[in-house]
């Protein structure tokens, strides 16, 4: 008969770390004695409670096996089967994001192996940073499915600090950056949260000081562990500013020098895997609306269109542009342009649905999901309340913007209406 291992698998839910210990099961007659091996298999680089963990082990001459592991369990066993070319695959689910990762490995009676299974962040919950109602709303998809609300008084927030959701951010590790405001000692600061309901205390960023508003844009360089963010001061002049997953001092990056753009403030950041920073400016007819800078080597591109632009988002191998205001001259409501784009490039722009069944009210903020689908938290720009949505439609890259549009109205689940854009 073939020989078997059993492995006892014991889970640390601080380090997701699975440690295996394999023995052998019944052996051919006249093998050899029977013996054992054991594997120590971690999965790393997820630091927010696991609310579902399921395990998978696959491979050639072997049934596959599935396991879906209780978080509150200890330890559990699984029959594996040995031989090479074993897939460890493991989807690691939270209550705002999920991870997945593999790893193959040849198991043998007698061996002794050491598995790591590097765990990425695969899928995020949507979060609608709900600025004038003053609210976090996570929903499970486009339905409206799995409606959580989170406003302030959630939070161990200081003295007079007002949550200030203009816009959130994710880095690697599923975790989510959002700001907060004191408006009476003008000061601000980024707060992250390990789950919607969750303050992480240990993130403790330097507040900035002597500002006239809320931190305006967030985006988060997954490859250099940072967040970068905007301000504008008391005299109204813009910074680009970053810190990183540490907390603590800010980098400012005299964005007043690189631009000249001293009045323009900045809505909307992205970064891309390349170190670029796309920048767009709600900056009227006098600047250009979309713009990209590099801080390593303080290169930068200039883009002269949709001035007044309000949110930027990568994804693939293009860099999208809302503009909720469309100007006097022009009617663009959506745009795209390659990641290498070059300053004089013509853009691909929408000014309505794929279908053309519907429109653009005012899209403001994309919402990051990590998937091939877009949404953008939409509504008029004139401020009608109970008009707030989510738009969503699949990407596709050879067919701008895509397909299957889908809206959702707050209204639709017997919640209050998204409102973000009163305040601006």
């Amino acid at each position: 008969m073939k020989t078997n291992k059993k492995y006892l698998i014991t889970l640390s839910f601080t380090l997701f770390t699975l440690v295996i210990f394999a023995f052998s099961g019944c052996m051919n007659p006249g093998s050899m004695p029977q013996s054992y091996s054991s594997s120590k298999i971690s999965a790393k680089a997820v630091p927010t409670a696991a609310e579902s963990i399921e395990l998978s082990v696959s491979g050639p001459d072997m049934a596959a096996i599935t396991k879906s592991i209780d978080p509150g369990e200890n330890s559990f066993t699984l029959q594996v089967p040995s031989g090479n070319n074993r897939i460890f695959q493991m989807n690691i689910s939270t209550l705002t994001s999920s991870f997945k990762g593999s790893k193959t490995a040849n198991l043998k009676a007698g061996a002794i192996a050491n598995i790591s299974i590097p765990m990425a962040l695969s899928g995020l919950k949507l979060v609608v940073p709900d600025y004038y109602t003053g609210r976090l709303v996570q929903i499970d998809d486009i339905t409206g499915t799995g409606w959580i609300e989170k406003t302030e008084s959630d939070y161990v927030l200081g003295t007079g600090e007002q949550l200030a959701v203009t816009d959130i951010a994710y880095d690697q590790f599923g975790r989510l950056y959002t700001t907060v405001f004191n408006s009476s000692a003008q000061e601000a600061r980024i707060i992250r949260l390990n789950s919607i309901g969750e303050l992480d205390t240990s993130f403790e960023m330097t507040s900035v000081n002597n500002v006239s508003s809320p931190i305006g844009a967030l985006a988060v360089d997954r490859n250099n562990n940072k967040i970068f963010f905007s301000y504008e001061d008391i005299d109204y002049v813009t910074h680009l500013a970053s810190v990183d997953f540490l907390g603590g001092s800010l980098t400012d990056y005299n964005f007043t020098t690189q631009f000249g753009a001293q009045y323009e403030p900045i809505t909307g950041l992205a970064t891309d895997n390349s170190g670029w920073i796309h920048i767009v400016m709600n900056s009227g007819s006098d600047w250009p609306g979309f713009v990209s800078y590099h801080p390593a080597d303080q290169t930068k591109k200039d883009y002269y269109i949709l001035p007044d632009a309000h949110d930027v988002m990568v994804s693939g191998q293009y860099i999208y542009i809302a503009d909720p205001y469309s100007n006097l001259d022009t009617a663009v409501k959506l745009a795209r342009v390659p990641l290498d784009y070059a300053s004089d490039t013509n853009p691909e722009t929408v000014t309505d649905d794929p279908d053309s069944t519907d429109t653009f009210n005012g899209p403001f903020r994309f919402i990051h999901t990590l998937t091939d689908d877009l949404y953008i938290l939409d509504e008029p720009t004139t401020g009608e309340l109970d008009d707030g949505r989510l738009i969503r439609f699949e990407l596709d890259s050879a067919n701008f913007p895509g397909s299957k549009w889908t809206t959702f109205k707050a209204q639709d689940v017997g919640k209050t209406s998204f409102d973000y854009y009163a305040a601006f």
